[in-house]
């Protein structure tokens, strides 16, 4: 088991938590793993991988003051920090976290399956010091299914994480500071495209799933390729301008690969049911109208009329109301 004095604190616990978190056990003593949740879990927690079911025993914290307290330790002052948390907690989270770090120590912050739309978070954070933030982007399945008695935690396809540190300079470091063995890292430098198409598939997958509640690959079933490919098009229109935009595709090959992901994503994740129409099945509206709320803003400052109506018809169709 590897030792260091390098400690690491997962936020989020849902299944791409838990399951990072048991994979970090493998390899890191407990005593130097974190959990920190909105919410409590039931235990035991088991992770079922290739076929096996292991049981996984670990405080989950959910009082943000022991998150405080932690990074503020005198005893400790290397961490590494994975944010696991959906799009619409990260603004409200990441103030917080950056008032939460001190000016001494040694971070590296991971943002994994995010997508960070939102520019401003990351410059939050340089103030602080001795500080490697990473972007990262997880094509991987995972299920969580909660009961009375337990928590399962399901890996149901893919490893791969494609990364890149926001400080070009920490790109060798941000390699090395990885302990993770079972999931591929991979340099991505473009990862804001990737980011912003991830966004794509999971509202892509929400619009046309959740009237049905229907798992991922019976999206093949419930609309054409063709409109799915239409969806990309109209996408590409309404981001291909955003203000501080950081894409290396042109227009045509944009369009392209959010579709592709959309894909690879299915392919990766079809016996998984989409966590916004999981949400929105289970009363749970806060990230379903995030990624609405999102897209409509979007719609306001766009000039393209079809798109415009293309999109806002699907949203009708889960709200039931026009915007």
């Amino acid at each position: 088991m590897m030792e260091n004095n390098r400690h690491h604190v997962i936020v989020g616990c849902g299944a791409l938590g838990l399951f990072f978190a048991w994979q970090l056990s493998k390899k890191i003593h407990p005593n130097h793993i974190y959990l920190f949740s909105r919410s409590p879990h039931q235990t035991p927690i088991y992770v079922e991988h290739a076929g096996k079911q292991e049981a996984f025993f670990s405080n989950v914290h959910t009082c943000t003051h022991d998150l405080k307290l932690l990074l503020n330790s005198a005893s400790i002052n290397e961490f590494n920090i994975y944010i696991c948390l959906p799009p619409d907690t990260i603004d409200d989270f990441s103030s917080m976290l950056s008032n939460f770090i001190p000016k001494h120590g040694n971070f590296s912050i991971y943002f994994l399956n995010n997508g960070i739309l939102n520019k401003k978070i990351i410059p939050k954070f340089i103030e602080k010091g001795n500080i490697n933030i990473i972007r990262a982007i997880v094509l991987s399945g995972f299920m969580r299914i909660k009961n009375k008695t337990e928590t399962l935690i399901k890996h149901t396809s893919g490893n791969k994480i494609y990364y890149f540190p926001y400080f070009k300079e920490n790109q060798e470091k941000s390699t090395l500071d990885i302990s993770n063995s079972f999931f591929d890292w991979e340099l991505y430098p473009n990862i804001y495209t990737l980011e912003i198409s991830k966004f794509f598939v999971n509202l892509c997958l929400f619009l046309y799933l959740t009237p049905s509640f229907s798992k991922n690959g019976d999206i093949w079933t419930v609309t054409t390729r063709e409109q799915l490919q239409l969806c990309a098009i109209h996408y590409t229109s309404i981001t291909k301008n955003l203000p501080n935009q950081e894409f290396d595709l042109d227009e045509n090959k944009l369009e392209d690969f959010y579709y592709k992901t959309l894909e690879k994503t299915v392919m990766l994740t079809k016996e998984n049911t989409n966590s916004l129409t999981l949400a929105w099945s289970h009363g749970d509206y806060s990230s379903p109208r995030y990624f609405l709320k999102t897209l409509k803003s979007w719609l306001d400052t766009t000039k393209n009329l079809e798109a415009n109506l293309f999109f806002k018809k699907l949203i009708d169709n889960i709200e039931g109301e026009k915007i």
